[in-house]
């Protein structure tokens, strides 16, 4: 929400993007930590007993090297989350905050310092739909003129998870060890990891270009290959091809990370008026991540009963996200946010 609320129109898609493009690369970095924590506390015997010192302040039970190790993972995030919450002390605010509080001038500074090409037009849209919102007074979300922004919010956040990312993303150490051995799984995790960085860099690079609805259909249509190469391939059991395995994997997360990956928030942020933004971008949230806890919750036991059908599941949803993004999805792309409300119909009650 913030950071669609300072950025100019003609590169708002970018720069949410880029959020996404940081998500990616924590994400990267955490299979980095990982694989190196591993390492570290498996070859050097003295760090792997002062962390088993360590735990044993919190807990008098004793614990298996592996234990500790999963713990000290998680224990590294620490650093970079107090990192982040320093940095929250610099952001300026939000510049329709700044002039509903009635500080204009500093609502038109930060507009300038973050680049708007005409603030005293992006000055004069935010009086106008403040004062819309004003008049109407507290706006429910639930209600029917906001029926399509909330049918799309869902759906949207809906395939981005039944795509299958996120049962990839936790479980990919499991999934290689079939091609690969324990002993490499983790480290090809981070091949996983680069391949989403890049991808998610080549979004963020062109969807005020190509547009949300045309990356949605495209990497839906890719996305749909991959998942049923993966799921040939694991049908093979050992005469299955590891290449063509890892590389559908490979090929599945690249296309994820220029379409769905990348379009999502941009897409949940434009389409929902001023008055209902932080509640419509609450409840596609909030079934991204319903949506993303219950597959993971899932995955490896339907993987372990179905197999590969698991895979050919992923494969049929995205079948069916091409088929909502060509009949139902709108193009997004361009304009202020008070023009996309225009557009959809329902930025007057």
């Amino acid at each position: 929400l913030y950071i669609v609320e300072v950025s100019p129109g003609p590169v708002r898609g970018r720069l949410v993007a880029m959020n996404q493009l940081n998500i990616v690369f924590g994400i990267l970095i955490s299979y980095v930590s990982n694989y190196f924590v591993a390492k570290a506390m498996l070859a050097q015997g003295w760090l792997c007993s002062a962390c088993e010192s360590l735990a044993k302040v919190f807990t008098s039970a004793p614990m298996a090297t592996e234990e500790v190790m999963w713990r000290v993972m998680l224990g590294v995030e620490c650093i970079p989350a107090i990192a982040f919450l320093l940095l929250l002390f610099t952001i300026p605010e939000s510049p329709r905050w700044l002039v509903r509080t009635g500080r204009k001038r500093e609502a038109g500074a930060v507009l300038d310092l973050v680049g708007d090409p005409d603030t005293d037009k992006t000055l004069a849209e935010i009086d106008e739909t403040l004062a819309e919102a004003e008049r109407v007074g507290y706006v429910p979300l639930f209600q029917r003129r906001y029926v399509k922004p909330i049918m799309l919010a869902f759906f949207i956040a809906f395939f981005n998870q039944v795509s299958g990312i996120n049962a990839i993303n936790y479980y990919a150490p499991r999934i290689f060890e079939n091609f690969v051995g324990a002993q490499s799984a983790l480290a090809a995790t981070i091949g996983v990891g680069t391949v989403n960085l890049i991808f998610t860099l080549l979004a963020f690079l062109i969807i005020d270009k190509f547009g949300r609805r045309v990356m949605i259909i495209g990497g839906s249509i890719a996305m749909t290959v991959m998942h049923f190469l993966v799921a040939w391939q694991l049908s093979l059991g050992t005469e299955g091809n590891a290449v063509l395995a890892i590389g559908g994997i490979l090929g599945f997360i690249a296309f994820f990370a220029i379409s769905s990956g990348a379009v999502i928030w941009v897409f949940i942020s434009e389409i929902f008026p001023n008055a209902v933004r932080a509640k419509g971008q609450a409840f596609g949230c909030f079934i991204h991540w319903f949506m993303c806890t219950l597959i993971s919750w899932a995955f490896p036991a339907v993987a372990e009963r179905a197999g590969t059908y698991a895979f050919g599941f992923f494969g049929l949803m995205m079948i069916c996200q091409i088929i909502f993004a060509i009949r139902w999805m709108p193009e997004t792309k361009g304009g202020t946010i008070e023009d996309i409300e225009q557009r959809l119909g329902i930025a007057r009650s």
